[in-house]
């Protein structure tokens, strides 16, 4: 007979049921390590790594690297530039040298169309009359040692222009310039002196008709320059004071008032434009 419980199964030939296998007792979950015990477990991994390592060549993985751009390169090599270039001066940078000064020495020559060579004087003792020689030619050799240095200066006397032409003929005549016998006056050097930077004192013999006498005339130097023709040019201006009855030159008409017409007193007033001369290195050579 075959009996079938709900809790046992009974078998044929046996009165006694079968015991069913006892369940394994489920395992309690490990309880986390604390962090004090992670920071000991953590030394020991690192150094079981470090021996493994130190023994073991092989085991040690090669750093890996990106490929080397160009940009990496052209760093590399402004690096390496700059760790062998020359350290830069410490000191202040020096300027462009500043453009050698004109040299005055050598021969220059009167630049007529730009030179004023004139006079002025009191008219009947109220006003002050001025005139010019509008035909002058003249040169000057300007030496290193300027005490050795010469000039002339030549006037027409014919061409002499007060802007009135009676006065003018008046002056041409004997009365004054005489020009059929004396045409030209003339001034020659005799000293030159450098008083100061550019003043000097020009020593030298006025000859007025037939009369030779020795005059000094300060001549401040105004520059040196060249003009856009190429041209070195220097000014100089100067004046002085003489008394035209010592060339000869008396002719008056006494004023109601006690003075006279004319004065007797002559500023002399130069306004010069020199041109150096230029000379060619064949030229130079046969100096």
């Amino acid at each position: 007979m075959l009996k079938k419980t709900r809790h046992a199964v009974f078998t044929m030939g046996s009165d006694a049921p079968t015991p069913a296998t006892p369940a394994k007792p489920e395992t309690a979950p490990a309880s986390a390590p604390s962090p004090k015990e992670e920071a000991v477990n953590e030394d020991k991994s690192k150094e079981a790594e470090t021996a493994d390592m130190s023994t073991d060549p092989e085991a040690k993985e090669p750093v890996a690297t990106e490929p080397e751009t160009a940009e990496d390169k052209t760093v590399e090599s402004e690096t390496a530039e700059s760790e062998t270039a020359e350290p830069a001066p410490t000191g202040p940078v020096s300027a462009d040298p500043a453009p050698a000064e004109p040299v005055i020495t050598g021969h220059w020559d009167l630049d007529p169309s730009h030179t004023r060579i004139g006079f002025s004087t009191r008219h009947a003792m109220i006003s002050r009359i001025r005139g010019a020689f509008n035909e002058v030619s003249g040169w000057a050799d300007i030496a290193e040692d300027v005490a050795d240095s010469s000039a002339t200066v030549i006037m027409q006397a014919g061409s002499v222009d007060t802007r009135n032409t009676g006065r003018d003929q008046h002056l041409c005549s004997e009365d004054f310039f005489n020009i059929g016998e004396f045409p030209e006056i003339s001034f020659v050097s005799s000293a030159i002196d450098e008083v100061d930077e550019n003043s000097y004192v020009v020593t030298g013999d006025l000859t007025i008709k037939d009369v030779t006498k020795s005059v000094s005339v300060p001549l401040e130097l105004l520059g040196i320059d060249s003009d856009p023709f190429g041209n070195l040019r220097a000014g100089l201006e100067g004046s002085r004071r003489i008394d035209r009855r010592d060339w000869g030159m008396e002719w008056n008409t006494p004023l109601d008032s006690g003075g006279v017409l004319v004065g007797e007193k002559i500023t002399l007033e130069f306004e010069m434009s020199l041109i150096k001369e230029t000379k060619t290195a064949a030229e130079a050579e046969e100096d």
